[in-house]
């Protein structure tokens, strides 16, 4: 069973991952300095969440200055990290 910290991430992970393909979406995660947030959840212990995370990233990143704000915020290094793991939606990514 999941700790309830861990759930309630995994939850709103689950939500934007299914919001994040549009555009305005990725315009007010970003605005909400939600960014570095993600990035976090990169390293969480959770596979569901890692590419959760790595999702929304990857949506984030064609929209408008995302790219930029995601290197700045060290986004890269945990994104080519995941290309080394087992996650099927990472690796179906690829």
């Amino acid at each position: 069973m999941m700790r309830p910290e861990t759930e309630m991430q995994s939850l709103a992970a689950a939500v934007l991952c299914n919001l994040s393909n549009k555009h305005s979406i990725c315009e007010a995660i970003a605005k909400a300095n939600a960014i570095p947030i993600l990035i976090k959840l990169l390293g969480s212990g959770a596979d569901d969440i890692q590419s959760r995370a790595a999702i929304i990233l990857a949506d984030m990143a064609v929209v408008g200055d995302n790219q930029t704000l995601i290197s700045e915020a060290g986004g890269i290094e945990p994104l080519i990290h995941l290309l080394d793991s087992e996650l099927e939606d990472v690796l179906v990514s690829r």
